[in-house]
Order: C-alpha cells, then sequence, then structure tokens
C-alpha cells in the first residue's frame, strides 16, 4: 500500500491536499531523514525504553485478530489531536498493511499504533498516535523504534512523514529523532457537491 493511499483512510473524506496554501487550510511540514543520521538518537531512544518502559509495552504487529484494537487505539488517539482526521471503521481498518502497522500494549490494553509503508528505498511512516490517557510514557518512542527495526530491514535510504505544523509535541518527537524540515503540504475542505454543480 502506498502512502497516498493510507493518508486517504487517514484523511477526513470531505478534505483534500493541495501543494498551496488556501483559504481554511491545514499546512503539513514534511519531515526527511536519512538512516544514517539517526543512528545517536536510535540509540539513546532504545535506552530510554529500556529504562522507563521494560517490558511493560510490548509493540505487535497487526494481526486480523487485532483489527478492533486499531481502530480503538487509532480513535481515541486521533480524536484528541489537533489534526483533521476523521474515526476509521474496522472495514477501514482491514486496508491498513498488515506487515507494517503496529500497535502498542500495556498489558492487554492496546494504548498506541504506528503505521508504515514503504515506497520504492523510501519508509514512510504515514501515522503514529497514543492513546491521551497512556501519552508521556515513552509509548510512542517504542513504536518508533519497532519502525525504525522494520524499515532498516528493508533497506531504505531516507524515512519521510508529515506533522501537522500546529501540532507541536508530534513536530518536537520528529525532530528528536533527527527529521529535518522537507517542504509543506496543505489540506483543505473540499467544496460541497452542490456548489460544485
Amino acid at each position: 500500500m502506498e502512502f497516498k493511499k493510507v493518508r486517504k483512510i487517514l484523511l477526513r473524506s470531505d478534505w483534500r491536499y493541495s501543494s498551496e496554501r488556501e483559504k481554511g487550510s491545514y499546512a503539513y511540514i514534511l519531515m526527511e531523514l536519512k538512516p544514517e543520521d539517526a543512528k545517536p538518537a536510535i540509540e539513546a531512544a532504545r535506552e530510554k525504553v529500556k529504562r522507563t518502559l521494560g517490558s511493560a509495552v510490548k509493540v505487535k504487529p497487526l494481526t486480523p485478530d487485532r483489527l478492533e484494537d486499531l481502530v480503538y487505539v487509532f480513535n481515541r488517539s486521533m480524536l484528541a489531536a489537533p489534526d483533521p482526521y476523521q474515526p476509521i471503521t474496522l472495514e477501514e481498518a482491514r486496508k491498513f498493511p498488515m506487515e507494517s502497522t503496529f500497535i502498542a500494549y500495556l498489558g492487554e490494553r492496546p494504548v498506541g499504533f504506528i503505521v508504515c509503508t514503504l515506497e520504492g528505498r523510501t519508509g514512510v511512516i504515514a501515522g503514529i498516535g497514543v492513546d491521551p490517557a497512556y501519552r508521556r510514557r515513552r509509548i510512542a518512542t517504542a513504536l518508533a523504534l519497532k519502525a525504525t527495526e522494520y524499515l532498516a530491514e528493508n533497506g531504505v535510504e531516507k524515512v519521510v512523514c508529515e506533522v501537522y505544523e500546529e501540532n507541536k509535541p508530534s513536530l518536537s518527537f520528529i525532530r528528536s529523532f533527527g527529521f529535518k524540515e522537507a517542504g509543506r503540504r496543505y489540506v483543505v475542505k473540499a467544496p460541497e457537491a452542490s456548489s460544485q454543480a
């Protein structure tokens, strides 16, 4: 599954992408990272997760029997975010790539998710979220480390993601791994069908 298809699942159905800022649009910062530039940050993150979480959080790949967990944690985490997202359904969750979507569990409770994909030699982090009740516990870091392992196993040359410019905690988190700004992209509410006639 390519990045654009995953983003289409994540983006509200009444919104569209634009290459230019339009009235009422949301700006996303395109971030980019070469894996070799992330090595020191990844090692530091691995040590922090080991110290603070130990084995309390398990990050598991998405499987058919975990689809409801993905729906639950996605909707809990993204509805609390400032981004223009819509809740997902079980049917939409089935469209997520099983091999590169991961769910974090605290005991039996799903507390976070990350979706990454491959586009040729580019790894894409298409979405990450943590249940608001479990934020600031390094769960996002554990998820990012799992995605890093997956992308490294697939020999990516660079990793990219989009971060909503108003989501300051997410920007800070992504930058902590060494990501640099590589451009901007916008989403804007599509005109209503009646006004297109």
